[in-house]
């Protein structure tokens, strides 16, 4: 696809299925400088994580050479299993990894309705 589409574990609708309440980052590319020095601003990057442990539960990406960026994904999720070394790093300017750090830095609850129609999993 343009942009390509990366996945990898859980959506924040699988993990609050799972009874989870989470916490989403997620930064659009337009608002990263290569991206847009490119002309490649369509997408975002978005992670997953458990509220209550920072646990890494998914990382989903669409974007100019999104499957790319889905490895420091990976490396979090099978490492630490949280995003402090990807929160933490020091990215070059301009990258398109400036998007993966700034989605992992910018982690809000979220309140997701439960299919039967119940109160949203806080």
């Amino acid at each position: 696809t343009d942009p390509e589409i990366a996945s990898v574990g859980l959506t924040a609708e699988e993990a609050a299925g799972q009874g989870r309440r989470v916490k989403v980052g997620k930064h659009e590319m337009a608002r990263v400088g290569r991206a847009r020095a490119m002309g490649e601003t369509g997408g975002f990057v978005k992670f997953v994580v458990d509220a209550e442990t920072d646990e890494l539960l998914g990382m989903h990406v669409l974007a100019h050479r999104g499957a790319d960026l889905l490895a420091q994904g990976v490396i979090a999720m099978t490492g630490t299993g949280t995003l402090a070394p990807l929160a933490d790093c020091v990215c070059i300017h301009p990258t398109l990894s400036e998007g993966v750090k700034a989605a992992a830095g910018d982690l809000r609850p979220v309140e997701i309705p439960d299919a039967a129609g119940d109160p949203p999993v806080r």
